[in-house]
């Protein structure tokens, strides 16, 4: 993660985020490449730049 600041509003949006896209997988409830999208978007709200920077075929 970066060193860049994340306030709590953030994290209790990514903590929310992160347990839908677990339960999405847990119920097979969306696509493969829609999931990627969902934990680009968490990555994204946590300023994990190294994350964003991954290509789909680097992971």
């Amino acid at each position: 993660m970066s060193n860049l600041p994340v306030n709590a509003k953030t994290l209790e949006e990514a903590l929310q985020f992160s347990e839908e896209i677990l339960t999405s997988i847990e119920l097979e409830t969306t696509s493969l490449s829609s999931y990627m999208l969902k934990a680009s978007r968490l990555a994204r709200l946590l300023n994990d730049f190294d994350y964003q920077q991954k290509k789909p075929i680097d992971m």
